[in-house]
């Protein structure tokens, strides 16, 4: 029995403290409901108090810098991550402030700004200074204002050409296409143009493509291949992380990583300028979105739709920034990065850039578009020609129709960002996008953007690294509107590791979310599949062997609306791991939540891990008997997971050390703010002896900086009539408990009806 009789005599707090007495009509009825809002989410200065009371901390909840600088130091470790473990509540706080600014701005179709709030949280404030062109300019001094668009193509061809007198950019056969488009599209074509030629220089100013060279053959080296063998017609540089995790070779086994990082690997890490690249990708945006907004708020106006009776015809031309693709108003299917046997060309019709290109814009139908669509050409890098990074801008455009994206079988595909940026902007139709590793909005060392906006659409991964997945880069994946349905392995769904930022946002529709059972077993968490998915921060960790640890980044999922259904086990649903920080937002819907271990609002290793469901009737864990304990505002070793329910009559299954858990200097807050809710506790024995609901994991004197950190386990609940089926008798509905286990180890656990049930005034409110 962890609490011991002496110590909870010494150290019981009274539940009248701060006038928090359960169960008086006045206490029910006397406070005001804040509003719906996020902003309103904060514990009430009451209660907070009387948890500072109770928490023996010197000062806030929470941890100094000087405290956290016990645990080692990480040259990748990000100030905005330190940043938050001063405050807990505060941290709370600003969380929100960051997943509103997101959603609000993906709700505007600000793209721009949500890149530029996500390089922000890498510590590199960007381009503050740039804004997008307007509709009378083209935003950049070597074009005319008042340019046509054709004039405007031919002044870019003239800017970035190798002579003073450059060749007609359309040709003789592509001239009579070009002239029927509508003004509008050629208009959103040259822009986008634009928008690639005023990001490159400062993509090849972020890094020294000899070091991607030398990465690349010695990864190939290593996965018993050889580089000899690159052709810039072949190689594609995902096939240098062929069996990798993160520039890293994976054991055979699959469970843990090689404890020799590839020198020439550190040496890319260490040499990138991540601040170039972040100019580059907040330029880019900028004109991109622009583009983007002119075009539709044209079609809308005009209420353009391609004429079946007079379909356009698709065509290519060639540019100093690359080859441009324009898909015809019908079904196209068009394969890039690989080359395309005759014998499907001549069945099929499929059109072929083997080499990449620089630019797509289809004009509708469904189409397929195969291999690396999305993703810029980096085989001249690790075939030593030389022209690597003069391509490291790869667009497509889809103006409407059922797409199929389908990269199976190909790793490092679909609006991938490899030492640049990637972008797919779908603006209508039920896509489906099929990936395979490292695909489907990846960011390595550079900017993904999948930005699908409508229809209902299916992503599907096989392999690691995909779905909003970034490594020393910003991974966006932003599905506008519709039902939707997320699969893959593991690691994705808005991952961040190092110096990366993976967020996934969805504003509308019902969704599912899930990460495969099957994903990533290991033997470490009792066969469980380690998801590292749906808003985790994820970083390296190499005590226990080469000690070349690599803090994480930011892994973000913030759904706006919708019931939705959320499936993973191990590491997942806002949890950080590694100095990460891994949010879960989703703001309405009746929710179901399935998970195993270290989900909710959980963290360890110097990590945070925040959870927030703002309304609705959710279900958390219920009929999931593989679910192990630590979740729902559970933290260990120098970290704090928080969780947090904003409203509903909701539904709990926990396990061990669950909602509001403290271990080994942590802070694990679990609050159900408002609803009639059930609990229900299954404890497993055969794990360990720690209670949910309000609990602390004690340790002996270490006879270190530890023993000067306290751990706090809270659980609230503060309105709802509550059924509690906890083996404790103590845990009942309008009751108090105290699980605390020493002065530096303390627990506590309050059901109060702070706000009162909900009035018509407060319905009427909300």
């Amino acid at each position: 029995m962890r609490c011991m009789t002496a110590l909870l005599t010494v150290m019981v707090c009274s539940a009248t403290i701060h006038g928090l007495e359960p169960d008086t009509p006045a206490q029910r009825t006397t406070h005001p409901w804040p509003g719906p809002e996020r902003s309103a989410l904060r514990i009430p200065d009451a209660i907070w108090l009387d948890i500072e009371d109770h928490a023996g901390f010197n000062g806030p909840i929470g941890y100094t810098r000087d405290q956290m600088a016990h645990y080692g130091r990480d040259n990748h470790v990000l100030q905005s991550t330190l940043n938050l473990f001063s405050d807990a509540r505060a941290l709370t706080r600003e969380t929100g402030r960051i997943s509103d600014e997101m959603l609000s701005s993906a709700r505007r179709g600000r793209i721009s700004d949500i890149v530029q709030n996500a390089y922000t949280l890498l510590d590199i404030p960007a381009a503050r200074g740039i804004v997008a062109p307007d509709s009378s300019s083209w935003g950049v001094p070597w074009i005319p204002s008042g340019s046509t668009p054709l004039e405007a193509l031919e002044a870019l061809a003239m800017h970035f050409g190798s002579s003073s007198e450059a060749p007609p950019v359309l040709s003789e056969d592509a001239q009579p296409h070009w002239d029927r488009l509508p003004m509008p599209i050629q208009r959103l074509i040259v822009r986008m143009l634009v928008a690639d030629a005023v990001a490159r220089p400062w993509i090849r100013a972020s890094i020294d493509p000899e070091l991607i060279r030398s990465a690349a053959v010695e990864q190939l080296r290593l996965a018993g291949l050889d580089g000899r063998s690159l052709s810039g017609a072949s190689y594609s540089f995902d096939q240098a992380l062929a069996g990798a995790q993160e520039l890293w070779r994976e054991n055979p086994d699959g469970t843990s990583f090689d404890p020799r990082p590839a020198p020439a690997s550190k040496a890319l890490l260490e040499n990138f300028d991540q601040s170039m690249m972040a100019y580059a990708s907040v330029i880019y945006t900028r004109h991109a979105e622009a583009a983007i907004a002119e075009f539709e708020a044209w079609r809308t106006q005009s209420r353009w739709e391609p004429d079946p009776d007079r379909p356009l015809r698709g065509f290519r031309f060639d540019t100093p920034l690359g080859p441009v693709r324009i898909l015809s108003s019908g079904n196209d299917r068009l394969s890039v990065g690989i080359e395309v046997p005759m014998e499907e060309v001549a069945r099929l019709g499929t059109l072929s850039e083997p080499n990449g290109v620089a630019l797509v814009v289809d004009l509708g139908g469904d189409d397929t578009y195969i291999g690396r669509i999305g993703t810029p050409n980096l085989a001249g890098v690790a075939s030593g020609t030389g022209d690597g990074l003069l391509r490291p801008i790869a667009t497509v455009v889809d103006l409407g129709g059922n797409d199929t994206y389908d990269a199976s079988g190909r790793d490092g595909a679909i609006a991938c960002g490899f030492f640049g940026i990637g972008a797919i902007f779908d603006l209508r139709g039920d896509d489906t996008y099929i990936g395979a590793g490292s695909s489907i909005s990846r960011a390595l060392y550079g900017t993904s953007l999948l930005i699908d906006y409508q229809g209902n659409d299916t992503y599907t991964s096989r392999g690691f690294y995909s779905q909003a997945a970034a490594h020393c880069g910003v991974a966006l994946l932003l599905d506008r509107q519709g039902n939707d349905r997320y699969t893959l392995d593991a690691l994705g769904q808005g991952l961040g590791s190092t110096r990366g930022v993976g967020l996934l946002i969805d504003l509308e529709g019902n969704d599912l979310y899930r990460a495969r059972d099957n994903g990533w077993n290991t033997p470490l968490y009792r066969g469980l599949s380690v998801s590292m998915a749906q808003g985790v921060g994820y970083g390296r960790r190499a005590d226990f062997g080469d000690g070349y640890s690599l803090a994480g980044g930011w892994g973000m999922l913030l759904d706006d609306a919708g019931n939705d259904s959320y499936h993973a086990t191990v590491w997942s649903q806002g949890a950080g791991y590694w100095w990460g920080v891994g949010i879960l937002e989703d703001r309405a819907g009746n929710d179901t939540y399935r998970n195993g271990w270290y989900s909710l609002g959980a963290a360890a290793h110097f990590s945070v891990g925040h959870f927030v469901d703002l309304s609705g009737n959710d279900e958390y864990n219920t009929n999931n008997p593989s679910a192990m304990g630590q979740y729902m505002g559970s933290a260990r070793d120098g970290s704090i997971g928080i969780f947090i329910d904003g409203d509903g009559d909701d539904r709990y299954v926990l396990r061990n050390r669950s909602a509001g858990c403290a271990d080994l200097g942590s802070i694990g807050i679990f609050w159900d703010r408002r609803g009639d809710d059930r609990y229900t506790v299954l404890l497993d024995p055969s794990i360990n002896s720690d209670p949910a609901l309000g609990a602390v994991v004690s340790y002996p004197y270490f006879h270190s900086f530890r023993d000067d950190l306290p751990s706090l386990g809270v659980f609230l609940d503060t309105q709802g009539l509550d059924d509690y089926r906890d083996p404790d008798p103590e845990v009942t509905n309008s009751a108090r408990w105290d699980r605390s286990a020493s002065n530096r180890e303390r627990a506590l656990g309050i059901d109060i009806e702070h706000y009162g049930p909900p009035t018509p005034a407060t319905a009427a409110q909300e």
